[in-house]
């Protein structure tokens, strides 16, 4: 089990029959994980392949195994009856399971019977005053009542044994009667809530400082600089400037991780060639390994198609050679409209190693291609990389995006 999942689990609103009046759609979400989530994200209806309604939407808190509505934030009118196509997307922050994100495409057949108007409430005012089969109460309701209330006596709630006692701790002010103050010498011990410091003591400060000053089982003190000596935060190495501090006590290199995104969701419809993101590196040693990962949805399409996503790299933009490529064939009316390309890459002997990795495809068979080596050969010079997608055949794919990608870089320790 994850920690974190929701998974969308159907339409709830509109009904797949629904009169022609204003609804606003609502889809049920599961919590897959083991920790509280909510759940948002959109909910898209189309008619005849066009995209006539979006709203952003959202849940309440799901506990873990629970399932709650998650409702559009604007109200839907259809303007004429027909058939609409249903669809939608959720997550939560820290999503580990991607493909139950996606609400299935839904058909609504909308109909002109225009609901019947409530019944009209017969007068009942007298069953709801005092005697009344349906007494009103005001307990636990906000705001105020038309006559002034007396409270009712309740200073024993408020002692020492009630239901509601008062607490005297924080409070500002003079109690009427004095107060023993209860035994704490542990309160004021090392470790205590109110731990003692010899510090401010008169003849104690240069004892301190001088007897347990950077000893075993002392205090780290301060150099000149303000700031604890190397030698005292961990005496087991030499600090350098590409070095950090391990959870040994030991002095050795980083290995920092950096990241580049796609800043906004790519839309694509042509044949073109687009340009998902450029990232230039500095020169790098080997062990640097490269983690594409790119998420792509399909909301529309009305022949076959495929589309490639591809990783390049070279010491400049004009000396590009790809060196993970993932090729999706997309079939004629596609019902999966969710694919995940996880391209990667890896700095060895001078060279960048690729491999492509994909996890889902769009109703046709997955075309994996990879370059085994890439000559990036002088390390010391900086490499220029571009993460590529292009469909073969323009106009026969209507709605395709690239929905989310980013760029993972480590270097090795």
């Amino acid at each position: 089990m994850a920690d974190y999942d929701v998974g969308v689990i159907a339409l709830t609103t509109p009904a797949a029959s629904a009169p022609l009046a204003q609804t606003r759609p609502v889809v049920s979400v599961r919590n897959n994980g083991i920790h509280d989530a909510v759940a948002s994200g959109y909910i898209r209806i189309y008619s005849a392949g066009l995209l006539v309604y979006q709203s952003e939407a959202y849940s309440d808190t799901i506990g873990p195994g629970e399932t709650r509505p998650a409702s559009a934030v604007d109200y839907w009118t259809p303007e004429t009856e027909g058939t609409y196509i249903v669809q939608g997307y959720f997550s939560t922050p820290l999503d580990q399971v991607e493909p139950n994100n996606n609400l299935q495409p839904t058909k609504v057949v909308i109909s002109g019977i225009v609901p019947p108007p409530p019944t009209p409430v017969a007068l009942h005012a007298s069953q709801h005053e005092e005697g009344g089969a349906d007494e009103l109460s005001i307990e636990d309701l906000p705001g105020r009542a038309a006559d002034q209330q007396r409270p009712i006596n309740h200073a024993s709630d408020h002692e020492l044994g009630g239901t509601d006692p008062v607490n005297v701790d924080g409070m500002p002010g003079v109690l009427a009667q004095s107060q023993t103050p209860k035994v704490h010498a542990t309160s004021h011990k090392v470790g205590g809530g109110d731990g003692l410091s010899v510090l401010a003591l008169p003849d104690a400060t240069d004892l301190e400082l001088i007897a347990r000053k950077g000893a075993a089982n002392g205090y780290a003190g301060l150099g000149a600089n303000s700031l604890v000596p190397v030698v005292q935060l961990a005496p087991l190495g030499t600090a350098v400037d590409t070095s950090g501090l391990r959870k040994d006590q030991s002095w050795g290199p980083t290995n920092p991780v950096s990241t580049k995104a796609l800043a906004a969701p790519l839309h694509i419809t042509d044949n073109a060639e687009h340009i998902i993101f450029d990232s230039v590196e500095g020169p790098q040693t080997d062990g640097t390994d490269y983690h594409v990962p790119v998420d792509i949805f399909l909301y529309s399409t009305v022949g076959p198609n495929i589309l490639t996503v591809e990783l390049r790299a070279g010491v400049s933009v004009g000396d590009l050679t790809y060196i993970s490529r993932a090729t999706f064939v997309i079939a004629a009316l596609a019902a999966i409209r969710f694919a995940h390309a996880d391209l990667r890459g890896q700095k060895t002997s001078g060279a960048l190693q690729g491999a492509g990795i994909t996890f889902s495809s769009m109703d046709g068979p997955l075309v994996l291609t990879q370059f085994p080596t890439l000559f990036v050969k002088d390390v010391s010079t900086a490499t220029f990389l571009r993460v590529t997608a292009k469909l073969t055949s323009a106009g026969t794919t209507t709605d395709l995006w690239i929905q989310a990608a980013a760029i993972h870089k480590r270097t090795p320790a």
